[in-house]
């Protein structure tokens, strides 16, 4: 196997992370974190959701509903290939 990125014009790559916020009602809603640090930790996140619960922002249409807590967060990694076919 040959690794085609060798032969790309471009290589991206990228992370996203993804916190699933609770709320009081039992909804949720995902936040999206656009290229997370290498070095986040979960006491981090866990700092992040504290404030959440202590300043109640609005998330997408859940104005009114209380933030409770996190159930998790995910860091997905992508590698985008581009090759220009126009020669």
């Amino acid at each position: 196997m040959f690794d085609i990125q060798l032969f790309a014009d471009t290589v991206i790559s990228s992370s996203t992370g993804s916190l699933v916020v609770e709320f009081y009602d039992g909804d949720n809603r995902t936040l999206p974190v656009d290229n997370p640090r290498d070095d986040l930790t979960a006491a981090e996140i866990n700092a992040f959701v504290e404030t959440l619960k202590i300043n109640q922002p609005i998330i997408g249409d859940k104005t009114g509903a209380s933030v409770v807590g996190a159930s998790k967060f995910t860091i997905t990694d992508k590698v985008e290939v581009k090759f220009d076919l126009s020669e």
